[in-house]
């Protein structure tokens, strides 16, 4: 095994955003229409004060959001468990991956908890001890490459930095001519030569 280090974010890279589902089961409990594509929300960030508007409406999916487990019956991304399982072979991997500190510190616990779940679940061939780690300042990790879907995530010291494509940043372009933009796992795997 070399001394590579792979960093990958977790949300949006390894998994889609989970809230989406969320907030279309909160609107059908509230009798209105599911929204068809998250691309037809303007506020790529917090879109749920876009959908609920009504202050009242908002607490109701918060509420309701803490409440459901995270990750739940969701998936890796294609390609994703294979492209991590053979870097994992080769060099080293890690999950590096930030918490909602916003939603209350009984809610982050859940998530971690959850997040940890879903690597032993769905990822088995990583050990969560050593390669998840939860922060909220990617910046002050460095190593071969970073994949991430927010740009400043990709500030630290890495080769190769792998900006991967989410609802909130697809028309987004980088000024960094380092920044390589990837659109799914197959990408990843030929960009780090393991597809």
């Amino acid at each position: 095994m070399s001394d590579k280090l792979h960093v990958f974010d977790f949300d949006e890279v390894i998994v889609d955003e989970y809230w989406f589902e969320h907030v279309n089961n909160h609107l059908v409990k509230l009798g209105r229409e599911p929204i068809a594509s998250i691309n037809q929300l303007k506020d790529r960030f917090y879109p749920e004060t876009e959908v609920f508007t009504d202050p009242a409406e908002l607490q109701g999916f918060l509420d309701y959001f803490r409440k459901q487990e995270p990750y739940k019956g969701m998936s890796p991304r294609p390609k994703c468990a294979r492209v991590l399982e053979r870097l994992n072979l080769r060099d080293n991997v890690l999950i590096a991956t930030a918490m909602p500190n916003e939603l209350g510190r009984e809610y982050v616990l859940k998530e971690m908890t959850a997040k940890k779940r879903f690597v032993q679940r769905e990822l088995p061939f990583l050990n969560t001890e050593n390669q998840l780690l939860f922060t909220n300042d990617k910046r002050l990790l460095s190593g071969y490459s970073m994949t991430d879907d927010v740009l400043h995530n990709l500030d630290g010291e890495f080769s190769k930095k792998l900006y991967y494509t989410a609802h909130h940043n697809k028309y987004f372009t980088p000024i960094d001519q380092d920044i390589i933009r990837v659109e799914n796992w197959q990408e990843i795997g030929e960009v780090l030569n393991v597809l």
